[in-house]
């Protein structure tokens, strides 16, 4: 079984909202978080009951209250907790419609987390599931499928998923309008001219953009501050200024060169406009669909560098270098770990700015933005997110460090902030080769899981692809701050 490295965490039998601080010994690993209070509530008189059908069916929905998908995946795939599990398709789609009771929304999440649980043990009963369930499958939902059945070595299923995947997406981008509007972009959007100098293509259209690594599957960049991933509405179709990066992909890859079975073709994953660093683009279908798995399942560990004003401060006031952040992000349950890496001094005694590494625990929207505002650190430049009022170091005066950014944002005229995504590790892939003879289109595929040898760093095993440091202006900040 899989585990994820040790991670700092508060428990779930914690407040729901909180900061903590830890020391050395502080380490546990993530996947028991919601286990300990799970099986603490079952060990008591008034807990879930015997481990039955019916007491799996209470425990699962526990562990879906206390930690979302997070909770109940970590339920669903451990295997020594003893509990009778459902035995057919009818029981495994049950127990999401009770588990998830409160909307269509939740319900199929809750799916997704089966899916991906059984389709590890019984690759034939999640596809009944799959055939069966009322909810019209999405991307996470073909997704752990395909990884289950490429594992296996299984390419008729793998192609059959795929297929249906791509199918689902065309649709769902047609209906959308998204289809239409990629199209009419392309023909109205002023892109620079592309010319067979060394420069990759991308880096002619955004020519602070770092190509860290690419092969026929997979490639990944260095995303520069200031680039929306993706057209929205408020979008305007004219200029260069324009251009997002769904856009300049489309411009240099085309549709045929780019993965099919999401909204924005390539787009496995979000960073914020403001956000600089490492993205994942899926060229392969295959590709795509194996990275928004390990994603679901929580097995690619993020890691951000923020700058921020002040420092954190514990309970009295001191100030503090690492800890956890337990609090909701849009209404969902999210955990953060951090640590800070650079102090930089102010007046007297006091820290008037610090670049903190934070490590998120699920991908939430603006997680680490809003966790750090929790923590009473909110981001230099971030136009939307302040302290909170009931972080405990309230950092709501302005000092030195407000007033040089200030003075530097005058020149920029992008949103950039100062957050910088730095390091990625994505479980190594282990898989059993498929047969030539089966499906010879996903065999020229399966090189996708030699690329490890071939990435800068190998740690353990994974693949580790980091850049330690941010963007020029970004470190120039900071060797500005180093100076005074």
């Amino acid at each position: 079984m899989f585990r994820m490295p040790a991670v700092p965490y508060i428990s779930a039998r914690c407040r729901k909202t909180g900061v903590s601080a830890r020391g050395k010994d502080g380490d546990v690993d993530s996947r028991s978080m919601c286990l300990d209070a799970v099986q603490s509530a079952a060990s008591t008189p008034e807990g879930l009951g015997p481990r039955d059908f019916h007491g799996f069916r209470g425990a699962a929905s526990e562990a879906f209250k206390l930690n979302g998908t997070d909770g109940l995946q970590t339920f669903l795939h451990e295997s020594h907790l003893g509990w009778s599990l459902p035995q057919t398709s009818a029981e495994w789609i049950g127990l999401s419609q009770v588990v998830g009771k409160d909307s269509v929304g939740k319900e199929a999440s809750a799916l997704n987390c089966v899916l991906s649980a059984v389709s590890e043990r019984d690759l034939d009963l999640a596809l009944r599931i799959l055939d069966e369930m009322a909810i019209k499958p999405d991307l996470i939902s073909f997704s752990v499928c395909i990884e289950a059945g490429f594992r296996k070595g299984d390419a008729l299923v793998t192609r059959r998923l795929l297929a249906q995947a791509q199918e689902a997406a065309a649709a769902s981008r047609k209906a959308s309008g998204v289809t239409r509007q990629i199209k009419k972009r392309q023909k109205s959007l002023s892109f620079p001219k592309v010319t067979g100098n060394k420069n990759h293509p991308l880096q002619q259209i955004f020519t602070d953009m770092e190509v860290l690594f690419e092969s026929e599957d997979v490639l990944v960049l260095s995303k520069p501050s200031g680039v929306l991933m993706h057209p929205v509405k408020s979008t305007p179709n004219k200029g260069r200024a324009s251009v997002t990066l769904a856009d300049a992909l489309m411009k240099v890859y085309g549709e045929d060169g780019l993965s099919q079975i999401s909204e924005f073709p390539g787009i496995v994953h979000r960073l914020d406009k403001g956000t600089s660093g490492i993205l994942f683009i899926a060229k392969s279908d295959l590709a795509h669909a194996l990275l928004a798995s390990l994603f679901f399942k929580r097995k690619v560990q993020k890691r951000y560098q923020a700058l921020v004003p002040s420092c954190p401060v514990d309970e009295k006031g001191e100030e503090v270098d690492c800890g956890t952040i337990d609090a909701k992000v849009d209404g969902l349950p999210a955990q953060s770990s951090w640590r800070v890496l650079e102090k930089f001094p102010g007046s007297g005694k006091s820290t008037s700015a610090s670049l903190i590494e934070v490590s998120p625990m699920q991908g939430r929207k603006h997680q680490v933005r809003a966790h750090l505002s929790v923590l009473g650190c909110p981001l230099l430049l971030d136009p939307i997110y302040k302290a909170s009022s009931k972080s405990r170091a309230g950092v709501n005066e302005r000092n030195s460090v407000h007033n040089y950014i200030d003075q530097l944002a005058k020149a920029w005229d992008d949103d950039r902030f100062f957050l910088h995504s730095s390091s990625y590790m994505v479980p190594e892939f282990v898989l059993k080769p498929l047969e030539r003879s089966e499906n010879a289109e996903l065999c020229t595929e399966s090189h996708l899981f030699e690329a490890a040898s071939k990435f800068p760093v190998i740690h353990m095993n994974s693949w580790l692809t980091s850049i330690p440091t941010g963007p020029a202006w970004f470190e120039e900040v900071l060797s500005t701050l180093r100076k005074n």
